[in-house]
């Protein structure tokens, strides 16, 4: 069984070009609607000789996209366990919402905020 995850990301031509260079796939993305688009497409990717297991371990998100994508519909990307959906800064900078997407997701974890 093949066990060979790839990582994506998903943004900005100037948030992402840069990330082919170290193997990632880039897919554009300015939009939410784009993004989740692009997100139900690399989630239907298969590893070659395992149609159970998905072909992407993580998939980046710029902030700036990743933040528009509603509650109802972000539940039901992040529905499996991988691939990992995964929020980061653009190239502007850190708009916070990656980080308190964490420790949200830290705190349902563990019962408690320990990210501070």
């Amino acid at each position: 069984m093949n066990k060979d995850y790839k990582l994506a990301i998903i943004g900005s031509k100037d948030a992402c070009i840069g990330f082919h260079a170290l193997g990632l796939t880039v897919r554009y993305a300015s939009t939410a609607d784009e993004a989740v688009e692009v997100i139900q497409d690399l989630k239907s990717q298969k590893q070659e000789g395992n149609e159970n297991a998905s072909k992407f371990a993580i998939i980046f998100v710029a902030e700036d996209v990743y933040k528009n994508i509603d509650r109802e519909t972000y539940l039901k990307l992040t529905k499996n366990a991988l691939p990992a959906i995964t929020p980061i800064p653009e190239i502007t900078g850190s708009t916070g919402f990656g980080l308190e997407r964490l420790k949200s997701i830290v705190e349902r974890a563990v019962g408690t905020n320990i990210l501070g």
